[in-house]
């Protein structure tokens, strides 16, 4: 308060994009005195404050003020929120002007559109809102298909697609109609809204309303669902349904046989069956719903959904309950894998004997399998004040669209999901980070970020990044097998690697861990100065990545380290990454000087560098089931003549990151106990230095 510029109420602050020591006060308050304003600006974050009304005809009136918005196009361009309307100033308020383009009536607040502000909007008091195009916005139309959308009363999600040049944000907002669009139901260029139709549950009635796209006009529909009796309350002639399908029928007719199933969700047999068959003329997921409404007073009347194989009746599908109450009519709601053409049992049950006297209202549709929703990457530390970037990928629903969120609510997450952390922690702070999917709210996934304060007792460079193997330096590769030398990290016994319950090396040992760009890699080995661990597959496509090191809850500064496209090199026997090979020979016996591969046998070597892999590897797996090969092409040399390469790729049992080369030995190579050997994954070629024996 110490630095306030004047007496009264401050309607808004808001702060330059551009640079963040440029603050502006608005006050709403009329002025006591000439010497006060109704907008003030700050250079140095609020510590001092000047008068920035402008003066004569360029002056502001004398009349509550509001909003102020910073045009993030242009940070000398502002706009001003007034009970007459709005106020522009192209000079950063030096002098101010009325848009006569909008009406002169009480404003009360300004938004833009877009992060990039295409559009401003306007919203008064009582006289609507409005919208205007922005200077250097980009001309913006719109095509939106199809401008109908007819629903079947059993609902389900329809893709609306839109059209837009680069830079055009749109929105979907529904009009009169219980229909709505699905979050996030904005867009910005090419982009697919989607509109949700619960089923429609209204006897006799069907539905209409629009959505309104990009000022496009979507009219929608839905038809009224059928109130007819069609259920059987035998087992062995269930009715025969058509998918989709949704209809009421009534309960009271229902009754219990002595070979009716018990139910796994209840443990019952429950009361008062119905039973139908549904085959699907298409393979996917079979959506099934049954609400029970009470005929005595509002509420469900207790109901048990079931779904069995046909061929065999004894094998339950899947089971769900909504117990009897008088509180919200609630759906029982199963989803299960079918098959196209096989036949499968759907039965409805009642929880009690009372709960018969109800009205079912049965929905059957096709529909994608449950939004299944993951989070990359999973573990990552950062340091205060810097940014990462985390990704989700929704498999299921058609919308792959996610809601990011935080816990605590330490620093800030974009809709993109780049998190920032705060500029200052006082300890290393945990945030969990969140994706949700917009299309099932039911489905998330989290990953752990660790805020870290940096200590400069731990330090590396980049010429201490070296390849595993061969030991030099220069620039990594994707899925390289590193060490890093260093100091202020690690125990002072060694900590091996270990594997998680995913099945993949973890990417902390003995309190430490590496990470380039936020992505940690999965640790070899740690001990005091010294690392082993495999980079990250992530780095594939940058010319650099930024590496920091992490340990027991402390962060390195950032080094900068170059990326490679492959980095081979052969492991040694004296793990020196010179001299004779670690091999077999053909028959699994260790080569060495006592022991020679024979011309034209295979022989079988290590080593790590590869590069990006087909398929594309991945961090941490152990190569048990699927053996990828380099997406670059391979030459071994033996004494310097091209060898047969056998096989290429991962090695079985290793982690993702080591290759095994099955070479055959050249007729016309070099014998004796050093005959040189190096590997080539496209321009890039091992250390000299490196031998085998041959005989």
């Amino acid at each position: 308060t110490a630095s306030r510029p004047r007496a009264g109420f401050v309607s808004s602050i808001a702060f330059d994009p551009v640079n963040q020591s440029v603050v502006y006060a608005v006050y709403s308050s009329l002025k006591g005195a000439a010497t006060q304003a109704h907008v003030y600006r700050s250079s140095d974050g609020g510590q001092s404050w000047l008068p920035f009304d402008g003066v004569g005809t360029g002056a502001l009136p004398d009349t509550p003020s509001w909003r102020l918005l910073v045009n993030p196009r242009d940070n000398r361009t502002l706009y001003l929120a007034t009970d007459l309307g709005l106020m522009v100033s192209n000079d950063g308020g030096t002098t101010w002007g009325h848009d006569d383009g909008l009406p002169s009536v009480v404003m009360e607040d300004l938004a833009f559109d877009t992060r990039d502000a295409n559009n401003l909007f306007a919203f008064t008091y009582g006289r609507g809102a409005y919208r205007t195009a922005l200077p250097g916005a980009p001309l913006c139309s719109y095509n939106v298909s199809p401008l109908n959308l007819t629903a079947g009363p059993e609902g389900g999600t329809y893709p609306i697609s839109v059209s837009a040049g680069a830079g055009c944000a749109w929105s979907a907002v529904p009009v009169g109609t219980s229909v709505v669009p699905q979050s996030p139901a904005t867009g910005v260029s090419n982009g697919t809204a989607f509109v949700s139709f619960p089923p429609n549950l209204q006897n006799g009635a069907s539905i209409s309303g629009a959505i309104s796209i990009a000022g496009k006009t979507v009219k929608v529909s839905q038809a009224a669902p059928t109130f007819i009796n069609r259920a059987n309350d035998s087992s062995d002639q269930p009715t025969a349904l058509t998918i989709p399908s949704l209809f009421r029928f009534t309960a009271r007719t229902l009754t219990s046989a002595a070979g009716d199933p018990v139910h796994s969700c209840t443990t019952s047999a429950d009361f008062g069956t119905a039973w139908w068959s549904v085959t699907p003329a298409v393979s996917g997921f079979l959506n099934a719903a049954v609400r029970g409404d009470r005929l005595d007073v509002f509420g469900n009347s207790g109901i048990v959904l079931t779904a069995y194989a046909q061929a065999d009746r004894t094998k339950e599908l899947g089971c769900v309950t909504v117990p009897r109450d008088n509180v919200a009519s609630t759906l029982a709601t199963l989803r299960i894998p079918v098959t196209a053409g096989t036949a499968y049992i759907l039965e409805v049950s009642a929880t009690a004997v009372e709960g018969l006297n109800a009205n079912y209202n049965l929905i059957l549709s096709m529909g994608n399998a449950d939004a299944a929703v993951t989070i990359n990457p999973l573990v990552t530390s950062i340091s205060p004040g810097s940014q990462t970037q985390f990704t989700a990928s929704v498999t299921g629903p058609d919308n792959k669209a996610v809601r990011w969120s935080i816990s605590p609510t330490v620093g800030s997450i974009s809709q993109s999901g780049i998190y920032t952390a705060p500029a200052t922690v006082g300890a290393s702070t945990d945030v969990t980070i969140t994706a949700t999917s917009f299309a099932d709210a039911t489905r998330k996934a989290t990953a752990k970020l660790t805020i870290a304060p940096t200590s400069n007792s731990i330090v590396f460079t980049a010429a201490g990044v070296v390849n595993g193997a061969t030991f030099k330096g220069g620039g990594v590769a994707p899925g390289e097998i590193i060490t890093v030398f260093g100091a202020g990290f690690g125990a002072s016994s060694l900590t091996g690697l270990s594997v998680g319950s995913d099945g993949k090396v973890a990417t902390v040992s003995g309190g430490t861990s590496i990470l380039f760009d936020g992505v940690p890699a999965p640790m070899v080995y740690a001990v005091s100065g010294q690392l082993a661990a495999v980079v990250p597959y992530s780095v594939a496509g940058k010319s650099t990545s930024q590496v920091q090191i992490a340990y027991n809850g402390a962060l390195s500064s950032a080094v900068a380290v170059p990326i490679a496209t492959a980095a081979p090199g052969f492991f040694t026997a004296n793990s020196s990454g010179a001299g004779q090979l670690a091999m077999f020979n053909q028959d699994y016996s260790l080569n060495n000087s006592a022991n020679p591969a024979a011309r034209g046998s295979i022989v079988l070597l290590y080593g790590t560098g590869e590069g990006q892999t087909d398929p594309p590897g991945v961090d941490g797996q152990v190569n048990n089931a699927v053996f990828p090969k380099p997406v670059l092409p391979v030459r071994v040399t033996i004494g310097g003549v091209d060898a047969q390469v056998a096989y290429f790729g991962a090695a079985p049992g290793f982690v993702a990151g080591v290759f095994q080369a099955n070479v055959v030995v050249p007729a016309n190579a070099p014998t004796g106990a050093s005959v040189s050997i190096q590997v080539s994954l496209g321009t890039n070629t091992s250390p000299n230095g490196t031998t085998i024996a041959v005989k």
